[in-house]
């Protein structure tokens, strides 16, 4: 079952997974393009901004959507995760994880999730339709926090690479150096539940408050 289900989360973390994650820069365009970040150490300053967040706000939440308490938890999270484009990028993600679902997991029943999220009144986040499917096939906390935190980790230095920051051998480099520091981080915070969950970078909520200002973008936010 462990090789099963590393096997599974290795082609959930394949960038050929069609999710439209490198559509979207969460804000790091506008950093660069505004000169909040111009070097390579800036970027990895960045980074651990973006994963000590992960650990501090999504990754409780995650603990909440799979608890008795989803329902309340979906609500906190909606209204934590305000900026317009914010709110966009979870949810154009959490459409096409509804839609590979039936696809990749035949077994889970898909049309229930979408009905509890319909009767709430709620859209589908891809933190919470992500977590929620999962773990009802039976990924742990642990499992689920990795392979999202590293999706995250490489679809930002995915967009660092476009927009010039690093090269490909760099890039890679960057990611080895950023995965211990995650693991580090999500250690911490596996005990913290959704109502102590906190935005730990402003500076990231404003960067994509401001990527709609951009005179030109090679990414939606």
């Amino acid at each position: 079952m462990e090789h099963l289900e590393m096997m599974q989360l290795m082609q959930l973390a394949d960038s050929a997974l069609p999710l439209g994650g490198f559509a979207f820069s969460n804000g790091l365009e506008w950093m660069v393009k505004t000169g909040a970040i111009q070097s390579v150490p800036h970027f990895e300053s960045y980074l651990q901004g973006l994963v000590h967040q992960v650990a501090h706000f999504d990754v409780p939440f995650l603990r909440g959507f799979s608890g008795d308490q989803s329902h309340q938890a979906l609500e906190e999270y909606h209204a934590m995760v305000y900026m317009p484009a914010q709110r966009a990028f979870s949810i154009t993600q959490g459409r096409a994880w509804l839609r590979l679902l039936p696809q990749i997991y035949p077994q889970f029943q898909v049309a229930e999730l979408r009905l509890e999220l319909r009767d709430w009144g709620l859209p589908p986040h891809f933190l919470y339709v992500l977590g929620r499917s999962m773990t009802a096939l039976g990924s742990t906390l642990e499992s689920l926090a990795t392979l999202y935190v590293f999706m995250l980790l490489r679809d930002q230095i995915s967009a660092a690479l476009r927009l010039g920051i690093c090269g490909p051998g760099l890039s890679q480099q960057l990611l080895s150096h950023s995965l211990p520091m995650a693991q580090d981080a999500l250690k911490l915070s596996y005990g913290l539940d959704y109502d102590s969950a906190v935005r730990t970078s402003v500076i990231m909520d404003i960067a994509q408050a401001g990527h709609q200002s951009l005179y030109s973008k090679l990414f939606q936010n």
